[in-house]
């Protein structure tokens, strides 16, 4: 019986030492530990404002789904066995956008700051997490009189 373990390191070591003598040289001189503005802004502003959105909700007894991505993140509420809010933020370039979902609908959404743009660098914490809750009341909530 062959040593899986073993087997799947030695692949690895071949496909990242092929990896890198395909990178263009202006790749190989970015280090792994660097990150991208689009990573330090997910790290840093999108990530704490859907785990501070998502905590709230949780103490509303909502079940929450976070995903995290290379450039986006995406929150699913559950109530009672249902889904009840599906939100995906998108990080790119310089500018943020997002998506709703609802029964089984991809629906684009437009995001804006406190300063009227979609800027990453123009845009907070609060920013995102204002975004949720405008959202997650207008297309999650009951309406009520």
């Amino acid at each position: 019986m062959k040593d899986w373990k073993a087997e799947l390191d030695a692949y690895f070591q071949r496909r990242e030492q092929h990896d890198a003598q395909q990178q263009p040289e202006q790749d190989r001189a970015r280090t792994p530990d660097e990150t991208t503005a689009v990573e330090e802004f997910m790290a840093t502003v999108v990530v704490p404002a859907f785990e501070e959105f998502g905590s709230i909700l949780k103490e509303h007894r909502r079940h929450i789904r976070l995903r995290l991505g290379d450039s986006n993140m995406r929150i699913v509420a559950e109530y009672a066995g249902r889904e009840e809010f599906d939100y995906t933020l998108w990080a790119g370039g310089n500018g943020l956008s997002a998506e709703l979902r609802a029964g089984g609908r991809h629906t684009p959404d437009s995001f804006q700051n406190a300063k009227g743009n979609s800027a990453l660098a123009d845009t907070t914490q609060e920013d995102i997490a204002r975004q949720l809750a405008e959202r997650y009341i207008a297309f999650a909530a009951p309406t009520f009189s």
